[in-house]
């Protein structure tokens, strides 16, 4: 027997971390590495809102993700206030809309941008944000 579908092989794992001592950091690493692994993106970052809504990093495939989302109001932020994911295919298009953004995160490599929320129930409490190294780097199904 060959090694489990890639989904499966992270919702295994995932369960697992479940099990025993739970550790969230863990298990939001995994996430994260498995949205790249999964989606052909090229970095992702999972934030989380503090009391004040301020989105902080609780894991990223690459620490550079920090600052594009918790310092500079871009589709990580946008995602967070309106509750909505967020496609920008483009950063060259995306800055007229985020310039700062869409500067810092051309000049880290990335080409495109997209942010998913997180919610529990009507709660939202953070984002999924996932970069890619090249315009139109995933899929709208992907999302």
């Amino acid at each position: 027997m060959g090694a489990p579908p890639p989904l499966l092989d992270v919702l295994v794992r995932s369960v697992d971390t479940l099990t025993g001592d739970f550790d969230v950091v863990e298990l939001a690493q995994q996430l994260v590495d498995a949205c790249v692994a999964l989606t052909g993106g090229g970095d992702a970052g999972l934030f989380v809102a503090n009391h004040r809504g301020e989105l902080r990093l609780l894991a990223a495939t690459d620490e550079r993700a920090r600052p594009l989302v918790e310092a500079i109001d871009g589709p990580g932020r946008h995602t967070y206030r309106t509750g909505t994911r967020c496609v920008a295919d483009d950063l060259s298009a995306a800055a007229v809309v985020w310039p700062d953004f869409a500067r810092h995160a051309r000049r880290q490599g990335y080409r495109s941008a997209y942010a998913v929320p997180l919610r529990l129930r009507t709660d939202r409490l953070g984002v999924l944000t996932i970069l890619g190294r090249t315009s139109n780097a995933l899929h709208r199904s992907q999302l």
